[in-house]
């Protein structure tokens, strides 16, 4: 099947392979040439940051242990704050009590 690139005009070839592909994926025909798709996927990538990388699961091991500490910690806090709730209840049970 023959199109032309939406981007730069020129006409390329879908072969019948690639058409069965993006239909058994239930995806659109591609509207660009295939050194236009190349293209903005490096200009995409290039503008990644190294977070926005380990979002993807390509993050280096310390970025997954900052991670994980980070849930440690939120996890330490939260039962802090359990605590104290309980704490406040508590001390509100014995003023009741004493007046």
């Amino acid at each position: 099947m023959r199109r032309t690139c939406k981007q730069c005009g020129r006409e390329f070839e879908l072969e019948d392979s690639e058409i069965e592909w993006y239909q058994s994926k239930g995806m659109q025909l591609p509207k660009r040439c295939e050194d236009c798709r190349a293209a903005n996927r490096k200009k995409r990538d290039d503008g990644r940051t190294g977070s926005d990388n380990a979002k993807r699961g390509e993050g280096n091991a310390a970025a997954g242990a900052a991670g994980n500490a980070a849930g440690t910690a939120g996890n330490v806090t939260s039962s802090m704050a359990g605590g104290a709730a309980h704490g406040a209840a508590v001390d509100e049970e014995r003023l009741m009590g004493a007046a």
